[in-house]
Parts: C-alpha cells; sequence; structure tokens
C-alpha cells in the first residue's frame, strides 16, 4: 500500500541503500503497443490500487460475465490461456449481461466490484506492479509485470470469442514515485534499532515510546561499522557514514498500522569525510516521521519521511521504507557478523501479543517477511 507529500516532493525509488530497484518488465515477451482500452487505476494514500467501474459490451444477452486480472504476455505468445496467464482469485462475482450485451461492474457493488491487485497475485501465479515498484521476482520468483491487464469474458478459464482487454497502470507509492530532483541515497548500511523505554508490544503505550538507532559493527578485527557509501551530487567523494543517529517518540505498537499516529523525531547521518568549506565532517540531519504497516504484505516494513534541515541538501525531502526485522544478541559461542541473529518470528509473535520485541536490524532491499524495502532517498 499514502500520498504524504506534495508530487514536486515524493522521492522515488533509484539505488536505495543495498538495492537496486529493476523497472524493466521482467517477466513478459516483447510486444507491439497494445490498442486496449486504459483502465483509470487510482491509489489509495499507500499506493494500493482503489476499486474501479469495469464496462464492457458485445456480450450474449443474459450471459454471466466474469472480469479478473491478467499478466502482461500477449494473447499471441504459445501457450496462452487464462488458467496460467490471469487469476481467477482476482475474479469477484459475475454479472449479468443485459438486453444490449452491456455489462458494468461497480466499484460500490460489495460482491462484483473489481478492484485490482499490486503484487504477488492471489493464486500466487504472477506479480503485477507499478511502473516504479522494486522487482518482487528477487523475492517469490513468479514473473514480474509492469503491464498487466484486467479481461471481461464468459468463461474464466478458457479463451472465448467475446474476451475482451484493458490496460491498467498501478498506482505508485509515494517512496516510487519517480525522483524529480536527485539529491542523493547510501547503500550498504547496516542499523540496528532499539526500544529504549520498554520492548514493543502489541499494546500502544500510555507513556513514549522512543526507537533509537545506531550503525551495526563487524564482530571481527578492529570492528568495523557496516556503514555502506553515500552519494551526494556535486560532492565528487564517495562519502563513507561514521554514524546513522536517528530517535524518534511516541506512542507504538507492533501492530500499528499506516493510520496510526506516527512517531517523530530526528536523523542524522555523519560522514567521516570533511567538508573543504566549512571543515567539519560532511552530514546529512532531518526531522522525520515513522509510519509502520505501508506493506499490506509485509509487515515489519516502515515508512519514513521528513525534511532536511542541515548539512547537505537542506529544504529537499527524505523519504523512503527501511524493513525493521527483530533481531537479539548472539549467544556464547554463535559466530555472528554483526553479534546479533534473526528473530523475525517474533514480530509475529508480538502481534499475537505472545511477545515483545527490543531490538530490530534496519536496511533496505529484501526483508525476512518478503517485502521490499526502498531505502532513504534525499531531493524534491
Amino acid at each position: 500500500m499514502r500520498r504524504f507529500f506534495h508530487a514536486a516532493a515524493l522521492i522515488g525509488v533509484g539505488a536505495a541503500i543495498g538495492f537496486g530497484v529493476v523497472v524493466a518488465n521482467a517477466g513478459a515477451t516483447p510486444s507491439p503497443p497494445s490498442t486496449n482500452t486504459m483502465l483509470n487505476i487510482s491509489g489509495s494514500a499507500i499506493g494500493q490500487p482503489l476499486p474501479v467501474r469495469v464496462a464492457g459490451t458485445g456480450f450474449a444477452a443474459g450471459t454471466l460475465v466474469y472480469v479478473e486480472q491478467c499478466d502482461g504476455t500477449p494473447l499471441t505468445a504459445p501457450g496462452w490461456a487464462p488458467v496460467s496467464n490471469c487469476d481467477v482469485g482476482s475474479s469477484p462475482a459475475p454479472l449479468i449481461a443485459d438486453t444490449n450485451g452491456n455489462v458494468v461492474f461497480q466499484p460500490t457493488d460489495p460482491n462484483s466490484g473489481f478492484t485490482a491487485f499490486k503484487g504477488q497475485s492471489p493464486q500466487s501465479l504472477f506479480n503485477c506492479l507499478s511502473p516504479n515498484q522494486a522487482a518482487l521476482t528477487v523475492s517469490d520468483g513468479l514473473p514480474d509485470f509492469r503491464n498487466c491487464t484486467v479481461r471481461l469474458s464468459s468463461n474464466n478459464t478458457v479463451a472465448t470469442s467475446d474476451q475482451q482487454f484493458f490496460d491498467i497502470t498501478l498506482p505508485d507509492a509515494p517512496w516510487e514515485a519517480a525522483l524529480s530532483h536527485n539529491g542523493g541515497s547510501c547503500t550498504g548500511q547496516r542499523i540496528l534499532g532499539a526500544w529504549k523505554a520498554a520492548p514493543l508490544s502489541n499494546v500502544a503505550s500510555a507513556n513514549t515510546e522512543a526507537l533509537g538507532t545506531a550503525l551495526m559493527k563487524s564482530t571481527t578485527g578492529t570492528h568495523p561499522a557496516f556503514s555502506g557509501t553515500c552519494n551526494i551530487p556535486g560532492i565528487a567523494t564517495t562519502l563513507t557514514p561514521k554514524s546513522f543517529a536517528m530517535k524518534v517518540v511516541g506512542s507504538a505498537a507492533c501492530t500499528a498500522t499506516s493510520s496510526d499516529v506516527p512517531l517523530t523525531g530526528k536523523l542524522t547521518i555523519l560522514m567521516n569525510e570533511i567538508d573543504p568549506v566549512s571543515l567539519k565532517p560532511y552530514k546529512v540531519q532531518a526531522y522525520v516521521r515513522r509510519t509502520p504497516g505501508v506493506d499490506p504484505t509485509a509487515p515489519d516494513i516502515t515508512l519514513y519521511q521528513g525534511t532536511i534541515t542541515g548539512g547537505v541538501g537542506v529544504g529537499s525531502t527524505v523519504i523512503g521504507t527501511l524493513f525493521e526485522d527483530p533481531v537479539v544478541k548472539a549467544a556464547k559461542g554463535v559466530v555472528s557478523a554483526t553479534g546479533f541473529v534473526d528473530a523475525h518470528t517474533t514480530l509475529t509473535q508480538c502481534q499475537a501479543g505472545t511477545a515483545t520485541v527490543a531490538t530490530v536490524e534496519m536496511g533496505s532491499g529484501l526483508s525476512k517477511f518478503g517485502g521490499i524495502a526502498s531505502g532513504l532517498h534525499f531531493g524534491y
């Protein structure tokens, strides 16, 4: 699933922290430009498709007509079939064509209203992606399509002479939108987050919760930090973060959704390199807010957004998603590159009320729950 910023300030997904987005259609055979009618798929504030009106004509009067979502494979491709290239799980109840052969699936109809899916199809046959959404094939092994269609027909399981198709463009979330003015990004950081006041539970505390962060450090050698690198336009030097310090506060719970009040606070990424003008280390300092529950399929994905107030890019926006996967300190004798080990199932237990979360590993790319975090981007 989020229009938190004016369109001119939305930051897209480019080279994210530790993850590169593949925009090319990874699953479809190249095909000529489509002549299908385009359906206008609107999105929610978190980039999820909203119900859409779908109308068709040319059916036999009294015929049951079905609507379903299909991948972008051309009908001329060998072996094309509704059972493999469309997903009947996306199909609501059928409608009966009127005496003129017309049918209209109204978005307000509780039984027959159609809502396109974004991401993995209901039967796990393929992925339908928005224009700038991160590729999902890396996490689920299914083919990705950015040219999915909607099919109307009198039979959901076989090709029919009355079938008709509509092209769709799925809505981007704010952090997936194209970047108008690139302000830079960082790659390769591994971040440790700790709930300072008390472990996170499934009940929002009456008192203020606080999530603080620092770069994770290697358990070998001189214990260097997993700092990665940062590239900022106009600065020829590749920057290496010395610290990733964030503190956001507010009322929090592991069951929070994107509609809950976000935590707010301050983020400072301090670099090792010195600015020759100020003779001080380069830095990115911003006020940010934390909004969990922005990915309906991955509960560990959290949105961070705000405004840069100091250092490089003052006045620009910072926006993007990070995964927050529970970890615990490695037991004595357990080999771990960071001194912590995966405990991501604790999040599910926390939501059920049987556990709490004290520490998390944060970053971008593939999460433990199969989501993909975009990372943080700067610009406008």
